[in-house]
C-alpha cells in the first residue's frame, strides 16, 4: 500500500507537463497545418521537431525514473506507459503531416481536419464540452431517427425519402457496444440481439431468420 504521506518526485511532474505541452502545441500544429494545406505546409517541419522534443522528454522521464524512482505515489509500470501514450500522440502526428508530402495530398478530408480539431480541443475545456455537446445531439439524432418502438430495436437504415428500412439485423450491435444506444434501452436491444432469430452460438447472425431484404413497413 501506497503511504498517504508519499509525494510524486517533482522533477518527474515536470517532465510530464512538458510533455503534455508538446502534445497540445503539436495538436495544434496539426490543425493549422490541415486547416490551410498545401499553404501551410511549412508547419510540417515544425510537427518534426515537435516529435523530436517529444522522444527527448519520454528518454528523460525514463531516466528520471530509473534514478529517483516515483515517488512513491504512482506505480513504475504507470509511468512507462503513459510517457509512451503522449509520445505516441506526437509520433502519430508527426507521421500524418508527413504522408501529406508523400502521397502528394492536394487537400486532406474534412474528416480528418475535424479529427485535429478534437484533438486540439481536449486541452481546452470549453471546446471539449462543446464537442461533448454536439456529439450528443448526434447520438439522440440517430436514437430517434432509427429506434422502432413497436419492435424494441433500430432499423436496419433509412431508404432514400429517410423512412425506415424496418428489418432487423445485428447492426445496433456495433451502437450498443460504443455506447450510442440511451441506457434506457439497452436492455432492450441487448434483449433483441440475444433472440433465437438473431443469436445462434457463437455468434449473432447479421440479418434475422424471419427477415429479407424487403423494406417491412
Amino acid at each position: 500500500m501506497r503511504s498517504a504521506r508519499a509525494t510524486a518526485d517533482p522533477g518527474l511532474l515536470g517532465l510530464f507537463e512538458a510533455s503534455a505541452q508538446n502534445v497540445e502545441d503539436t495538436a495544434r500544429l496539426l490543425h493549422a497545418l490541415l486547416a490551410d494545406y498545401p499553404e501551410q505546409a511549412a508547419l510540417a517541419a515544425d510537427i518534426v521537431r515537435c516529435e523530436h522534443d517529444g522522444d527527448r522528454i519520454a528518454h528523460d522521464i525514463k531516466a528520471q525514473l530509473a534514478r529517483h524512482g516515483t515517488g512513491g505515489v504512482l506505480e513504475p509500470a504507470d509511468v512507462h506507459a503513459l510517457a509512451g501514450a503522449l509520445d505516441d500522440i506526437v509520433d502519430h502526428a508527426e507521421e500524418a503531416a508527413d504522408q501529406l508530402a508523400l502521397y502528394a495530398v492536394e487537400a486532406p478530408m474534412e474528416p480528418a481536419q475535424r479529427m485535429a480539431e478534437i484533438l486540439t480541443a481536449l486541452g481546452e475545456e470549453q471546446r471539449s464540452e462543446e464537442f461533448a455537446a454536439r456529439a450528443g445531439e448526434l447520438k439522440r439524432r440517430r436514437h430517434d431517427a432509427f429506434w422502432m418502438p413497436e419492435d424494441g430495436f433500430y432499423a436496419m437504415a433509412l431508404d432514400p425519402d429517410k423512412q425506415q428500412v424496418r428489418s432487423i439485423a445485428s447492426n445496433p450491435g456495433h451502437a450498443l457496444a460504443s455506447g450510442l444506444v440511451p441506457r434506457e434501452h439497452a436492455r432492450a436491444c441487448a434483449d433483441r440481439l440475444m433472440a433465437a432469430d438473431l443469436f445462434s452460438s457463437p455468434h449473432v447472425t447479421v440479418v434475422g431468420a424471419a427477415e429479407n431484404s424487403a423494406n417491412r413497413r
